[in-house]
């Protein structure tokens, strides 16, 4: 089982701190965002990460899931569970079965579903 999970972790897509992205996004596998990405859309099945440092502004956001620790500013998405983390900060339109907030997150001009 750990070689299955070490070899999806290869596949990842990760966006490091400093870098800054503006584009369109579709990804197969899980996320990372430590840096900066810009999209009209952000799509992956699996998660999408966003570190402490990390920031995703996209109009169209598709996840599986979503754990936030960063800022993240679109109309987010998720099949599965969005988690918001303390100190973290959403602004946008929320769709999802399982929403999880913690205590000292941000949420600002949102509609959930």
């Amino acid at each position: 089982m750990r070689k299955k999970k070490e070899a999806a972790g290869e596949r990842d897509t990760v966006i490091g701190t400093g870098a800054v992205l503006d584009g369109t996004f579709e990804i197969e596998y899980d996320m990372r965002v430590e840096g900066t990405l810009r999209s009209d859309r952000l799509a992956t099945r699996g998660s999408l990460i966003v570190g402490e440092e990390g920031q995703v502004q996209a109009r169209e956001i598709e996840v599986g899931e979503a754990w936030i620790s960063g800022r993240v500013n679109g109309e987010l998405s998720a099949s599965r569970s969005v988690h918001i983390r303390t100190g973290s900060h959403f602004s946008g339109k929320l769709t999802t079965p399982k929403l999880v907030i913690e205590e000292g997150a941000r949420i600002e001009e949102s509609a959930i579903d």
